[in-house]
């Protein structure tokens, strides 16, 4: 099994055991979330759906909040320094714990915002960060305990440090869509809204095939075939995950790294800064 993909029941028995992971205590983030009514503001929704239930000693992590507020877009990537601090302050985490990631996802996805949350620990160099498959979904559907109550954790030191090679800006992107071997860009997004507006040469992977018909993710061993079938060939040392505003986007990269491609990186604004900032250059398909 994928130590970056855990199971609810290897998951539960090591809560009940020792609380570690690979010898390090284990912090539950519940990453709950839902499309905020008025776009690039802290949604209270979030939070409200994590007060409801929760996996006991589960904290929140909300993406609308751990984010730049200074910036055009939605949700764009915090400073190493403030994301350090809503983790260590906010989740009472340091870099000794084991971070398992997981949400309520939405009515067609079991998970949703824990690809992204997962991706912000590897950007600020944190490897040591798991996502529960199937995520609240599956959890309940063990028969495991929920919770209404909110654990209290003593703020913690947490260490952060950017990894470029995780992040792709905007610039490098559109000047390598000016040259001979521009990069490869997979969008997250369904079908007919990757049509509707998209990257040139641009390549649509939807996040929903990613699961499979029990709401479990994809098996690691069937990642590389699959994205195959889609025309990407996840070798390719040019690869680029895409999405609306660089939620979904993760996913891809999520599903790359447990198929032993763990560098794909993530263009950060995706199609809202492409859209925005290079309008003549949004193309469309039939």
């Amino acid at each position: 099994m994928s130590c970056s993909l855990l199971k609810v029941r290897w998951l539960f028995s090591k809560i009940n055991s020792h609380n570690h992971i690979q010898n390090r205590p284990i912090r539950l983030i519940d990453a709950s979330w839902a499309l905020p009514v008025v776009p690039g503001s802290v949604n209270s929704q979030n939070k409200l759906l994590y007060q409801e239930e929760h996996i006991p000693g589960a904290v929140h992590f909300d993406i609308d909040d751990c984010c730049d507020r200074n910036s055009r877009y939605p949700r764009t990537i915090p400073q190493a320094d403030d994301f350090a601090y809503y983790v260590g302050v906010g989740c009472g985490m340091s870099n000794g714990h084991h971070a398992v990631i997981y949400d309520r996802g939405t009515n067609a996805l079991p998970l949703m915002a824990s690809f992204r949350v997962w991706w912000l620990f590897r950007l600020f160099n944190h490897e040591h960060v798991s996502i529960l498959d199937g995520g609240l979904a599956a959890w309940k559907a063990e028969g495991l305990a929920v919770t209404d109550k909110l654990p209290v954790f003593k703020p913690a030191e947490f260490k952060a440090k950017l990894q470029k090679h995780l992040l792709t800006a905007h610039e490098d992107l559109v000047e390598s869509l000016n040259t001979h071997d521009p990069m490869r860009i997979v969008d997250a997004r369904g079908v007919s809204s990757w049509k509707r507006s998209q990257i040139p040469d641009s390549t649509p992977v939807p996040m929903s095939s990613l699961f499979q018909p029990n709401g479990e993710f994809i098996k690691p061993e069937e990642v590389a075939s699959h994205f195959s079938s889609h025309g990407v060939d996840l070798s390719d040392k040019k690869l680029v995950a895409s999405c609306g505003s660089g939620v979904t986007a993760c996913s891809l990269a999520f599903a790359a790294h447990i198929a032993g491609h763990p560098n794909v990186p993530v263009y950060d604004g995706s199609m809202t800064e492409f859209r925005d900032r290079c309008t003549d250059l949004v193309k469309q398909s039939e």
